[in-house]
């Protein structure tokens, strides 16, 4: 979705666009500061946020993404193409909305967060590999199991790494190793340039022996 906008912006487009962002709540707006500065720069872009738990002072609007949602925002159901994107949960209801809409199936394009693996935890009884792993940044030394995340390591160690899909999609998390190695599960969420410059992504990025982080 970023990537559509920024191409808008860069070519000075006229395009309308629609942005409906359904989140938890106000902290999990990623690109926040990026979108508020869209609306300015580009003459038809519309941007509406829906949070489905958010704190009292709140005064946007509330909830999950609904029929009435979509028609109230989207007055121009006719020619529009639909990007979706989110986890499956959302993306199913989002299609059945849109269908119920009139919504063309051909019309529908969607980019799915995937299924995130399960955790590579040793269970009860496994033999136990510790490593250690140092964010230089926050001066932290920290000792994990390998298979961890590294986001699994920073969150559990009081390390602030900005995170969104949590499956290596959107590329918030992106941070450099320094030294060591990690085993990302997903790459698609860095550049050819970020892969050279040592960059990773925490949230699928696996611990496999002592590393260290600029986080």
């Amino acid at each position: 979705m970023m990537s559509m906008l920024s191409y808008i912006d860069d070519l000075k487009l006229t395009n309308p666009v629609t942005l409906l962002y359904c989140v938890r709540t106000h902290e999990d707006i990623i690109f926040q500061n990026e979108l508020v500065r869209l609306t300015s720069s580009l003459l038809n872009f519309k941007y509406e946020v829906c949070l489905s738990r958010p704190q009292p002072i709140w005064k946007g609007r509330r909830g999950r993404l609904t029929e009435e949602f979509v028609s109230q925002d989207v007055t121009d159901l006719e020619s529009p193409t639909f990007f979706l994107c989110g986890p499956k949960g959302f993306m199913d209801s989002a299609c059945r909305i849109l269908s119920t809409l009139g919504m063309r199936a051909d019309r529908i394009l969607q980019e799915s967060f995937g299924e995130g693996k399960p955790s590579a935890k040793p269970s009860s009884g496994e033999a136990r590999t510790v490593e250690r792993v140092v964010f230089i940044q926050s001066k932290k030394v920290c000792q994990t199991f390998a298979g961890s995340t590294l986001l699994e390591v920073a969150e559990e160690n009081g390390v602030q790494i900005p995170s969104g899909c949590c499956v290596g999609l959107c590329g918030t998390c992106c941070t450099r190793v320094l030294s060591g190695n990690v085993q990302m599960d997903i790459e698609d969420g860095l550049t050819t340039e970020q892969k050279n410059a040592g960059y990773v992504l925490p949230c699928v990025s696996r611990v496999t022996g002592g590393v260290v982080v600029q986080a």
